[in-house]
């Protein structure tokens, strides 16, 4: 696979050289728009890396060349542009924030290549409507610069199927749109409202007018829109809460999902869903901190014991399931707020804070799993930082949670990640200013490139890296205590265990 990248960063440039190093893709950096170009005319690229400050350059380029796949990740430099970016339609598989992990780019790749391979199936065959969320508004457009659709892409409600808004495209390129740019930036970036991307013909009146989608793009971005209000934490007097461990799955040698219980006026809470909780109390209500394919099976597998279940999500992942198909009973205790982290370990990622003084997380906070003891000090937080470079992968992400939990935080009797060690009060500011002074990794060393000295070190004889990772599950985990801080001391990630 032959990338083109466009920017002018150093660490861009560092971790690209590893990005060709341990995997198949193979990255061109062009310094600036005219090199670009030049290599454009010269070769035929499977995707592109733009950073942030040479975007509109760059996609103006993509779009006017038809042998240039139209795959494009994006390179955001400052986390604060996430927002902006985000009004273009794009997927998680769109963005990345620099420093990165090279491997979580080199999987969003793949993903976003396959996306665009599917959606010119699609298109070749006739179907009509497409999935927001999993295609992409973005993607499909600039799909159809390289095939020079003639027609109207609109955005509709999925529930209702009423038009949201809708643009012209000309030989492939947008020319028009039937509501301002103001309005198509908030649509795009509300994901409370469930949406898919229709070709039916609809009634269209042209309102703004584009010489082509690169600088409807360009609008997008300029557009002025009021920020949201900040979320104010209730000042309510705690009581004293518990929390009581449920269910611990071991999803492999370091990684354990665990499942907290307690009670919340009315209510007993558990912190996410597991197939494995069987049958639930009548007043149970399931938090759903995050969705990713695991999860969904897990939701669906409790809803068959428990048909009357409530859940407890956010507005984000509540209309995605919905998009999904599936059909839940949600409830919204009062006074609890709900914090959303998009693209923080998962697209769709919410944190939610109870008055009586628990924060739930997804994969915030999160930690490998050892041993169980309360707290591990100095190796607990080696296990927390190499399970944020492994999952999350970028500490622009990693600072943006930080921001917007730091007071939910400072009000939390226990913080519960969905992977892990719960946090209690006596240590949650430690964890804070540790990821908050964190000297991330530029380097990433994956685990199977290094697990022969690892191997050797814990007297495992092991002749692949897949007979190692089976080896290391049936460890005693006291040995795997000192394991999980030698990776963080060596700066491995083990990111395919």
């Amino acid at each position: 696979m032959k990338i083109l990248a466009l920017h002018d960063n150093d660490a861009v440039a560092n971790l690209l050289t590893q990005l060709s190093m341990i995997t198949e893709i193979n990255v061109l950096s062009a310094p600036n728009e005219n090199k670009f170009l030049e290599y454009l005319n010269k070769d035929k690229f499977d995707g592109f890396y733009i950073l942030e400050k040479f975007f509109i350059h760059g996609i103006r380029d993509i779009l006017k060349y038809k042998n240039a796949k139209p795959a494009v990740v994006i390179f955001l430099e400052k986390d604060e542009n996430l927002e902006k970016f985000l009004r273009l339609g794009v997927t998680e598989a769109n963005i990345e924030t620099v420093p990165f992990n090279p491997l979580t780019l080199f999987v969003k790749t793949v993903g976003l290549s396959k996306t665009l391979d599917e959606l010119k199936n699609y298109i070749e065959h006739g179907k009509l409507e497409f999935d927001f969320y999993k295609h992409g508004f973005f993607n499909l457009i600039n799909l159809f610069s390289k095939i020079g659709f003639d027609g109207i892409l609109s955005v509709k409600d999925l529930e209702t199927e009423d038009v949201l808004y809708a643009v012209r495209l000309k030989h492939g390129q947008v020319v028009s749109s039937n509501k301002p740019t103001e309005e198509i930036a908030k649509l795009n970036i509300d994901d409370s409202i469930p949406k898919m991307l229709s070709l039916e013909p609809i009634a269209y009146e042209d309102v703004e007018m584009f010489q082509d989608s690169a600088e409807f793009y360009s609008r997008l971005l300029k557009a002025e829109i009021a920020k949201p209000k900040v979320a104010v934490v209730s000042q309510e007097s705690k009581k004293q809460v518990s929390i009581e461990l449920v269910k611990a799955l071991k999803e492999n040698p370091l990684r354990e999902r665990r499942v907290y219980k307690f009670q919340y006026k009315d209510y007993t809470i558990y912190s996410q869903p597991l197939a494995e909780l069987g049958e639930l109390e009548i007043n149970a209500l399931v938090v759903i901190p995050f969705i990713n394919e695991q999860s969904l099976v897990e939701i669906k597998s409790l809803k068959l014991k428990n048909p009357n279940i409530k859940f407890l999500t956010s507005d984000l992942i509540k209309y995605r399931l919905k998009t999904l198909g599936l059909r839940l009973n949600f409830e919204t205790p009062e006074k609890v707020q709900i914090e959303d982290l998009p693209f923080v370990g998962n697209k769709f990622e919410s944190a939610f804070f109870f008055p009586n003084g628990v924060l739930i997380t997804g994969t915030m906070f999160g930690s490998y799993v050892s041993k169980d003891v309360d707290f591990f000090d100095r190796i607990f937080l080696s296990h927390l930082r190499v399970f944020h470079v492994a999952n999350i992968g970028s500490y622009e992400r990693i600072k943006f949670a930080l921001q917007h939990l730091k007071s939910y935080g400072e009000n939390s009797e226990y913080i519960i990640p969905a992977y892990g060690y719960p946090i209690d009060s006596t240590n949650i500011s430690t964890v804070f200013v540790n990821l908050e002074n964190w000297d991330f990794p530029q380097d990433f060393a994956p685990l199977s490139k290094h697990w022969k000295s690892l191997a050797e070190g814990l007297g495992i004889e092991a002749k692949t890296f897949d007979e190692f990772i089976q080896k290391l599950a049936t460890l005693d985990s006291s040995i795997l205590y000192t394991f999980i801080d030698d990776l963080d001391l060596l700066g491995i990630t083990p990111i395919e265990v």
